[in-house]
């Protein structure tokens, strides 16, 4: 624990131990407003994943930034393999609606992981 913290910038260090919120996620595609950021999400590779809970928290962060508005619930059944191309899918609900999300590891360096999500056009 912390260990890591001194491995990267100071201020990302302590967005990345204390708040895995801050963290920004990269959606190709969204139903949600238009965001101009590039692909800079990333996760810590813990045993060759990054973490469901960490990967559902990306999802429901970047919605609420896009959106203003944050999910009622995203949850992620599994970790998101470190490698490029694994995806997992996810489960977002809002309000009475249940949609799929689509999460891709689009690159991998050393413990960084870099990943979009796309959530589905159609409610389940």
């Amino acid at each position: 624990m912390g260990k890591k913290s001194e491995a990267t910038a100071s201020e990302e260090a302590a967005a990345v131990e204390e708040a895995p919120t801050e963290k920004r996620q990269t959606a190709e595609e969204k139903r949600v407003g238009d965001d101009p950021a590039g692909p800079e999400d990333t996760g810590v590779s813990e045993g060759g994943a990054v973490h469901k809970a960490r990967v559902a928290q990306t999802i429901s962060d970047k919605l609420a930034a896009n959106a203003g508005k944050r999910p009622d619930r995203v949850t992620c059944p599994e970790h998101l393999p470190a490698r490029v191309g694994a995806t997992i899918r996810c489960e977002l609900t809002a309000g009475s609606n249940t949609f799929g999300v689509t999460v891709t590891a689009t690159s991998v360096n050393g413990k960084q992981v870099n990943y979009n999500f796309k959530v589905d056009d159609n409610v389940e």
